[in-house]
């Protein structure tokens, strides 16, 4: 099970709206837990992996990102407390901790409302790893039987 969904938010703090936060902590990690939740049963029949796909941003704060940094250290810390449990079941858990990716999510960024996208790339994240890139060292990080793996150029 690879939970990938997410969206970024580029705004200071106390020019975040509290709809975002909330929109970002939904997306970012309480649909990651309500599907590992729903499919557990099923993972630990196949003896499977959950991968849970954070941010470098979630390893460390990033201003501009606060509420984006919490949800991604929300994964994190939610991912690493689970990994002990499900052990005992047969079901891995591996963090993926991505840095700039060549993806839409600076372009779908919230700025500040829920209701308002930076409609734009990133310098940083047009010049970062190449989307297949990044898949195959997930794929490998899998393979390799990893907890956490850091993917970026």
């Amino acid at each position: 099970m690879i939970n990938n969904g997410g969206v970024s938010l580029r705004a200071q703090f106390f020019e975040t709206d509290f709809d975002s936060a909330e929109t970002l902590l939904n997306t970012n990690f309480l649909s990651h837990v309500a599907l590992i939740k729903a499919f557990l049963p099923a993972l630990e029949n196949a003896k499977g992996t959950i991968v849970n796909v954070s941010s470098v941003a979630g390893l460390v704060g990033t201003s501009f990102r606060t509420t984006y940094s919490a949800s991604k250290f929300a994964i994190s810390g939610f991912s690493k407390a689970l990994r002990p449990e499900v052990k005992q079941k047969g079901v891995k858990v591996l963090m993926i901790y991505p840095g700039y990716i060549q993806t839409g999510v600076s372009k779908n960024a919230l700025v500040g409302n829920k209701d308002e996208r930076l409609g734009k790339t990133d310098k940083n994240i047009a010049n970062g790893m190449r989307v297949e890139d990044c898949c195959r060292d997930i794929c490998r990080g899998i393979y390799l039987n990893y907890s956490e793996l850091i993917v970026a150029d």
